[in-house]
Order: structure tokens, then C-alpha cells, then sequence
């Protein structure tokens, strides 16, 4: 006889789940997504985002790892459909930003996400016409070679470093 992995109950003769625990647990993991992308896309209009995680988590199976892992989706999901236009306004970044500080998100939880994140900020100051205040700190070789007037603003890991060079050759004889 088999034990549920979510609920600990007998699960029947060669099961590990209920399918009654799975949809509630699945359906919770779909709820907490979808709250954080709608929280971030409307500005959070006041939600207090921890609790109501908690509150969607309980009586379904999520553990506080499963909770972080799908609000960091769900924070994905908005970012994305922010990118839709390919510009980020400054009340978008904001809102962004609160989520994201508000659930404890850091740059190691959102990965790919927090890089088009900063990116997405580097474009648009460009594209007001500033000039991007990166602080980016290089661990390592840095593949450029710079004039006096250019700094980095962005560097993309792994990418190979092409100098475009001019061969001549002369051949014939003189008489």
C-alpha cells in the first residue's frame, strides 16, 4: 500500500498521490502565479503578498520553497507580459520592483527574469537619451578593448571576442 507524498494517508496499491491532493496542490502552485503576475502588471493595489501566498498555499500541500519557486515564476509571467510592447515604463519597473521586494526575490531566485529585468532599465535610459548609471563590477578578463571616452554597459556571459582585421599580401615581381 502505497503513501501519499503530499498528505501522508494510504494512497492505495501502487500509488504515491492522490489525485484529489494533486489538483489541489497543482491548482494552489497555478493560484500563487497568477496572484503575483496580476500584483505586479496592477501595481498591487495594497495586497499584502506574503500572507495571501500563504493563505492560497494552505490546506493545499505547498511547502515555503514550492511558494518561492512559483512566485518567482509568477513574477516571470508579468515581466514578460510588461515586454510584450519591448519597453518597460518607469511605473512598470516600479511595480516590478515592489513585488519583487515585497516576496523577498533576489537576483538568485529570479535568474534569467532579473537579467531582462536590468537590461530592459539599460534600454530605457538609453532610449530617453541618458546615459545608463551601470555599476557593473567584472570578475576576470574583460574581452574590450576601450577608448578613452566608451565604458561597459553591458556584458553578455560566454560571448567570443571578434577584432576585425585587414591582411595584405603583395606578390609579383619588379623589373
Amino acid at each position: 500500500m502505497g503513501q501519499c507524498r503530499l498528505c501522508g494517508e494510504k494512497a492505495g496499491l501502487l500509488k504515491s498521490l492522490h489525485s484529489d491532493c494533486a489538483s489541489r496542490h497543482d491548482t494552489a502552485i497555478e493560484d500563487i502565479q497568477l496572484t503575483v503576475a496580476t500584483a505586479a502588471i496592477s501595481r498591487g493595489h495594497g495586497v499584502n503578498l506574503p500572507v495571501r501566498l500563504q493563505q492560497i498555499a494552505e490546506g493545499s500541500f505547498v511547502t515555503d520553497l514550492q511558494i518561492d519557486s512559483a512566485a518567482a515564476e509568477g513574477w516571470t509571467i508579468a515581466l514578460k507580459r510588461v515586454l510584450d510592447d519591448h519597453l518597460l515604463a518607469p511605473e512598470e519597473d516600479r511595480a516590478l520592483a515592489e513585488t519583487a521586494d515585497q516576496l523577498d526575490l533576489d537576483q538568485s531566485k529570479l535568474g534569467d527574469g532579473w537579467t531582462r529585468l536590468m537590461l530592459a532599465r539599460t534600454l530605457r535610459e538609453i532610449g530617453d537619451g541618458h546615459y545608463p548609471s551601470v555599476n557593473l563590477k567584472v570578475d576576470g578578463y574583460v574581452p574590450f578593448n576601450f577608448q578613452k571616452n566608451e565604458r561597459l554597459l553591458w556584458l553578455f556571459p560566454d560571448t567570443d571576442y571578434y577584432k576585425q582585421t585587414t591582411k595584405r599580401s603583395y606578390s609579383g615581381s619588379s623589373t
